[in-house]
């Protein structure tokens, strides 16, 4: 007689291994018992040698015609990855954490022989704190590393991954709220957050120098364009050669330091001239402009693209 026969056929209570007949409907166990087994085994997936030991059990379960065995092996395997991808899914498209809300923005993923880098970009509300916004970082890049989709490097060996306040910072680039960074050479990944912004989230605007929030702004572009206008014309007025080309041997370092000064003093003329404009529009002060531009730098005012 087989050393194991867990369930009776007929009506799935548990049997003890020494039993003929089932002790809930009576059915003759007899020679059923070792095709059971065998079937039980190839569920499983389990050679016959390696069948697990008799379990021995006085209690026996109310009888059902529900209960059932083990769950087969690939249930789990199944089941296992429905929910690592479900959190995966959570991760990237969307997710809270207390206060904090996170949602994907854009990500880029550049994979070749030297490295395989991964970029994404996301979107951050609601109620957080610096240790929310670290510890999210660190989520998200864990769920980066755990790809194994690449061509050249799994996992990623450069992973970064920047949270923005809102889609004009995003789009700027440079003005995330926290950021973490791991290059190919880095053994950890580093972990920053830009306290002076998160210290402004949720602070009611203000209005200063007869202008809102949202106009002083405005003057920030305004002082940012003037500056990169006053810039490329003053280049475009006294070029330099490019340093890759046999034209920069040819120039004296005299001649360079000339040319440099010529464009760093038309680059004052036309960034005063600019800013004048720019403050006679908004009926500020040169001192209320600098003050403006000193909030934007503080504030992390996103900042439009060079030409």
């Amino acid at each position: 007689m087989p050393k194991s026969m867990p369930f009776c056929p007929d009506c799935g209570a548990k049997l003890l291994p020494t039993d003929h007949t089932c002790m809930n409907c009576g059915a003759d166990i007899g020679g059923r018992q070792k095709a059971l087994v065998n079937r039980l085994l190839q569920r499983l997936d389990r050679p016959a040698d390696q069948a697990a030991k008799p379990v021995l059990c006085a209690e026996r379960p109310s009888p059902s015609p529900h209960t059932r065995g083990p769950l087969p092996r690939w249930a789990g395997v199944l089941i296992a990855g429905v929910t690592i991808g479900a959190l995966l899914l959570a991760l990237i498209v969307g997710r809270s954490r207390g206060g904090l809300q996170v949602t994907l923005f854009d990500e880029e993923v550049y994979d070749a022989p030297i490295k395989t880098q991964v970029v994404r970009k996301l979107l951050v509300g609601g109620r957080f704190s610096k240790r929310d916004l670290e510890e999210m970082v660190r989520e998200q890049y864990r769920s980066v590393r755990a790809r194994r989709d690449f061509n050249y490097h799994n996992p990623a060996n450069t992973v970064a991954i920047y949270a923005y306040t809102d889609q004009a910072r995003a789009q700027a680039g440079d003005v995330w709220v926290a950021a973490l960074i791991k290059t190919a050479d880095d053994r950890e990944p580093t972990v920053m957050v830009d306290e002076g912004q998160l210290a402004q989230i949720g602070r009611p605007p203000e209005v200063k120098y007869g202008l809102t929030e949202e106009q002083r702004q405005q003057v920030w572009l305004g002082i940012v364009a003037a500056e990169d206008r006053a810039h490329a014309e003053a280049e475009a007025t006294y070029p330099l050669p490019d340093p890759a080309t046999s034209e920069y041997r040819q120039w004296s370092r005299d001649q360079l330091d000339q040319q440099r000064n010529r464009q760093g003093h038309l680059v004052d003329q036309l960034q005063l001239q600019y800013k004048d404009d720019l403050a006679r529009q908004y009926g500020l002060t040169q001192e209320q402009l600098v003050a403006i531009g000193t909030e934007g730098f503080q504030k992390r005012w996103p900042i439009p693209p060079l030409p």
